[in-house]
């Protein structure tokens, strides 16, 4: 996908080229994040159980998916949201739902998105992940 973001700014022409360059090939942060969180020791890709979309998996279990382009679920668990509780909360890209959830949204704009998503994510992937020894189970299987 190829955003394209136009802009007038008060310098010189040749920096709007250069800026209107930089926008035309520079992929959406959800294709970034997307490649990223592939990168993921024991993340798969497959489609989400729960929207027409693809999701990240580890041993069987959906642990992030996109909402829109700049937000991002994330299977957090509720043992690590209560670990990091005060973080998630001082974080303005991050949402907590209310009640007791195992997901968090993240919005993974701006300059420290793509880190916190693979942040994140590592954390969820790291509490799903598989026993040493066993055989992680594929996508879209129930424990």
């Amino acid at each position: 996908m190829l955003v394209v973001t136009m802009h007038t700014s008060p310098v010189p022409d040749r920096f709007n080229r250069f800026e209107t360059f930089l926008w035309t090939t520079l992929p959406p942060m959800s294709d970034l994040v997307r490649a990223a969180l592939t990168e993921i020791e024991g993340v798969l890709e497959s489609g989400s159980r729960y929207k027409p979309d693809l999701a990240y998996w580890v041993d069987g279990t959906e642990i992030a998916h996109f909402e829109s382009e700049d937000l991002l679920d994330v299977r957090l668990t509720r043992r690590l949201i209560r670990a990091h509780r005060d973080e998630l909360r001082s974080d303005p890209a991050v949402t907590l739902r209310p009640g007791s959830s195992d997901w968090i949204t993240v919005d993974v704009t701006g300059p420290d998105g793509l880190a916190r998503a693979r942040r994140l994510v590592g954390l969820a992937a790291g509490a799903h992940r598989a026993p040493p020894g066993t055989i992680p189970r594929p996508p879209g299987r129930s424990h």
